[in-house]
């Protein structure tokens, strides 16, 4: 896609200044990811349930301009064997993300719809009242640790299949005409394969 004049290209060093440095950032997830685990088991005590919920903002913002940057490239051309990797990658480190932190879902469905309402009058939780909110409301929809940490992976799993078909009908792949029965000529485009 280089004939596409600059002005018309999206500014992607917002989120990562290169393919390195979202390589970079990256790999620093999968790291930081293990300092999040000292507070399982922990999150009962209101301070190290707001400190869990500041490390993992922090740490999915991260993750979220990563994700962008490598999807939004791999959407400029799916024939880039660097920005098929760099997605992939991207998309293993955030199962990676989710299935490390799914132990807190569960703990906090522990802690019951009380305590959670509680934290909506301490003033040290008055930033993260939307966050409480949504925890509360999904409760009921919440499983057990394992259960959870197996629904984390569904995602690679799923998107794996729509990963190798936007590769083969975003790429500018050029096919041949296909003839019918009565020998006419069609042209082959994915709206019509």
């Amino acid at each position: 896609m280089s004939d596409i004049e600059l002005k018309y290209k999206w500014d992607l060093t917002k989120f990562c200044k290169s393919n390195e440095d979202c390589d970079i950032k990256l790999k620093e997830v999968s790291n930081e990811v293990k300092d999040l685990l000292k507070y399982k088991g922990q999150l009962g005590e209101p301070k190290n349930l707001l400190a869990y919920w500041q490390d993992t903002y922090k740490l999915y913002d991260k993750m979220e301009n990563c994700y962008v940057y490598a999807f939004a490239n791999l959407n400029t051309n799916f024939s880039s064997p660097v920005y098929n990797k760099l997605s992939q990658k991207a998309e293993a480190v955030q199962t990676l993300l989710n299935s490390e932190l799914s132990f807190a879902d569960a703990e906090i469905k522990t802690l019951g719809k009380e305590y959670l309402q509680t934290l909506l009058g301490l003033k040290e939780f008055l930033d993260w009242r939307q966050v409480i909110e949504l925890n509360i409301a999904r409760l009921d929809h919440t499983l057990t640790e394992k259960e959870e940490k197996i629904l984390a992976f569904t995602n690679e799993i799923g998107n794996g299949f729509t990963v190798i078909k936007d590769s083969c009908c975003n790429s500018d792949m050029k096919f041949e005409d296909a003839l019918d029965s009565k020998g006419v000529a069609h042209k082959v485009t994915e709206g019509n394969m």
